[in-house]
């Protein structure tokens, strides 16, 4: 979770997990929603790879 608080890109994250933003089907319609969040979610994961072990990221994303 610190992690995400103090790398200041993965806000947008933040606002998805801890903010009262919603992503409804029409923003699945939207080409630009669902490449933010395909975006949010793949950014963070290479970070962790990049940090740390394979697994411990792989861990790591489940956890977060």
């Amino acid at each position: 979770m610190l992690i995400l608080y103090e790398f200041p890109p993965l806000q947008g994250l933040n606002a998805c997990l801890f903010g009262r933003q919603v992503y409804t089907v029409q923003s699945y319609r939207n080409p630009a929603k669902m490449l933010d969040m395909v975006v949010l979610f793949v950014i963070p994961f290479f970070i962790l790879a990049l940090n740390h072990s394979f697994i411990e990221s792989f861990i790591m994303v489940f956890v977060l």
